[in-house]
């Protein structure tokens, strides 16, 4: 929780298991109950304007019966949110930026905007043995249930409150099999088939009768190709609205030199090829808020590839390793929410054409893993190409940004006390960034004239103590925010980073 009132956050989950025997046949039962709660008024955040997490519920229960040949699970989860949904702080043309990091009264947009969730979910699952595999068939049937409303007095009487009442219908199957035959070698296959269908059956952010069907089927194979580890899949995904996509993936992976366990380098290739999923909201809308695509197109496909080295070796200050990564992505016919004139609307679109971008990242780490003394580790990516179809997004990203941790890990009191502390930053090159919608909590893209953020960083210190079994952690999140080095951070276009934010928790497992 925070110090002020603002986040507080409490979860408590139970399990245990007890040999039964029911009908005189032997088995295990296992019973799990669990509770969370959060809450925040998010105190000095926009002056608690419209963005307090008001409340949030979650329930889970779940019951397994298992025995020597197949098992049966039954789980539900009951979610329920109420949060604010304020637009932000608005700027008129001719106001500074630094303005949001101190907003005047009247400044915060839609600062009585509200959105709900309720949300079950049921699931049946199970595990079966079979004939074909020493792995166990899963089957598992669920439904889902979900009411989302988001109510803004602000708005005309006629768009002040949309909402929609949705059920999904799912069912989902898993085999997981082990071959190896003298001419092929080992291969461990995985097969998975994944339906459901949704129906939208109250409100009004959707049109009446809506409903959608999807159908996903994948395989994937682990073995050996040309001495080098190999995973291999393949999908097809079919569903209403010219949803229609295969998918495959492929990723190699060689060690060239491993002459002990502390000196290793790793060579690797991965590729893949996949579809762009719309969304309900990108096929009907939201009531009068989101605009939806034309009813005759549907999203292009994605191709992505990334080849990379990882070497492993010690040295006179500790062990150290680096990998290095470089990474290219092909999008055709891109699918987007975008910002329109209104705070409160989006436009689902497609940009014809392809997009193109290709970048590296490079990742170093010394002493990671040691149990006693200092340690660091960073990483930093940066584009070095881009070419998108007009309207660009490229600039929604920065074309660079890293993060680094510099700590110290040591025991006290015979070990009974062991401390981990650490500083971390991050930072980013400017950009535009993506801008939240409100009704719908989207991160969208911006109108061309919104004004670039950055370059910004944050910084944050940590201090993780575990006594036997219980964790505490401290946090100083922001900590040079709202000062003459950095009066504040935008990540998000007109929602400023709180500075200076301390938090504790505690996480405590009892084991009987």
């Amino acid at each position: 929780r925070y110090r002020t009132g603002g986040f507080q956050s409490i979860g408590a989950l139970h399990t245990q298991q007890r040999k039964v025997r029911f009908f005189g046949w032997p088995a295990f039962a296992q019973f799990t109950g669990g509770y969370f709660g959060r809450a925040s008024d998010n105190t000095g955040f926009l002056g608690s304007e419209g963005v307090d997490l008001r409340r949030e519920r979650r329930l889970l229960g779940r019951l397994r019966y298992r025995r020597r040949h197949w098992a049966a699970q039954f789980t539900v989860l009951h979610n329920r949110r109420r949060l604010g949904a304020a637009g932000g702080v608005g700027l008129g043309a001719n106001q500074p930026l630094r303005r949001v990091y101190f907003p005047g009264p009247g400044d915060v947009r839609f600062t009585g905007a509200e959105r709900r969730l309720l949300r079950t979910d049921l699931d049946a699952t199970l595990r079966l043995d079979t004939p074909f595999s020493r792995f166990p068939l899963t089957a598992a049937a669920y439904w889902t249930t979900q009411t989302q409303r988001y109510r803004n007095a602000d708005l005309p009487a006629a768009r002040d409150t949309v909402a929609a009442e949705t059920d999904r219908y799912g069912l989902r199957l898993r085999q997981r099999r082990v071959v190896r035959s003298p001419r092929f070698g080992r291969h461990d296959l995985t097969l998975e088939a994944h339906a459901w269908a949704d129906r939208f059956s109250e409100g009004n952010a959707l049109p009446a009768g809506a409903a959608r069907t999807r159908l996903h089927l994948s395989a994937r194979d682990s073995t050996r190709l040309l001495g080098s580890a190999a995973t291999l899949s393949a999908g097809l995904h079919a569903g209403s609205g010219q949803q229609v996509y295969p998918a495959a993936s492929a990723r190699l992976a060689r060690a060239l030199a491993a002459d002990t366990s502390r000196r290793a380098f790793r060579l690797f290739a991965e590729s893949s090829l996949a579809g762009q999923p719309a969304a309900w909201i990108e096929q009907e809308g939201f009531g009068p808020l989101v605009r939806p695509l034309p009813e005759d197109r549907a999203p292009g496909r994605v191709l992505s590839a990334r080849l990379g080295a990882q070497a492993r070796t010690p040295s006179f200050i500790g062990p150290v390793s680096a990998r290095l990564a470089v990474f290219a992505h092909r999008t055709t016919d891109r699918l987007d929410l975008y910002a329109t004139d209104s705070a409160a609307t989006a436009q689902a679109a497609l940009v014809e054409g392809g997009s193109h971008r290709a970048g590296a990242t490079l990742t170093a780490r010394w002493r990671a893993d040691a149990e006693r003394g200092f340690y660091a580790s960073a990483s930093a990516t940066a584009l070095l190409h881009e070419n998108d179809a007009p309207p660009a997004v490229a600039s929604t990203v920065p074309r660079a940004y890293g993060r680094s941790r510099l700590g110290a890990r040591y025991a006290f009191f015979t070990a009974d006390l062991d401390v981990d502390a650490y500083v971390e930053g991050r930072f980013w090159s400017p950009m535009q960034s993506r801008t939240l919608h409100g009704p719908t909590g989207r991160l969208v893209i911006p109108r061309p004239d919104s004004r670039q953020l950055g370059p910004a960083g944050v910084l944050d210190v940590h201090a993780e103590a575990q006594i036997r079994t219980a964790t505490l952690f401290f946090s100083y999140e922001n900590a040079l925010g709202g000062t003459q080095v950095q009066p504040g951070v935008l990540t998000v276009p007109y929602y400023p980073l709180p500075a200076q934010r301390f938090r504790f928790g505690v996480y405590w497992p009892i084991f009987n």
